[in-house]
């Protein structure tokens, strides 16, 4: 049996239509991965100051109102190895100017079902002010964004 996102929902349980009413029943719930999160982040940060990546996602669980109770919890890859932290929705850096050689990714996971991964974020720095920004790597289409 194939049970899929439209499936979920009420079932009445009942022999006759008067037996089957909304105090006989049950819901199913079906769960699914999460979708594809993206990075958000600052545009433009300083060496020595501290950047927030903000892992953002939701959840494609049915029906609508259990996706909304769920939490997601988050995994941070940093050059596509695992990173040793917290399962938190924002990773925390102190930028240095070694940062620049580092991707970061991040997935989202509810019930055990894992989200694709987002697009890389890198971040460099602007040598003359020793500025930084961050840029997405979409590695998929050969493209940059800034």
């Amino acid at each position: 049996m194939n049970i899929t996102l439209d499936d979920a929902g009420f079932y009445s349980v009942g022999t006759t239509d008067d037996e089957s009413s909304l105090d006989r029943g049950f819901f199913l719930v079906v769960t699914a991965k999460p979708v594809s999160p993206k990075i958000k982040r600052n545009i433009r940060v300083h060496v020595k100051n501290y950047v927030e990546l903000m892992c953002s996602s939701q959840s494609t669980s049915a029906p609508d109102y259990y996706s909304k109770l769920v939490t997601l919890s988050y995994t941070w890859f940093v050059n596509g190895t695992k990173m040793g932290r917290e399962a938190r929705e924002t990773l925390g850096l102190h930028v240095t100017r070694d940062l620049k050689y580092n991707r970061y990714s991040c997935s989202a996971t509810e019930e055990g079902l894992e989200s694709d991964r987002s697009d890389q974020v890198q971040i460099n720095h602007l040598c003359k002010y020793f500025n930084v920004f961050l840029e997405s790597v979409n590695e998929a289409h050969n493209e940059v964004k800034y």
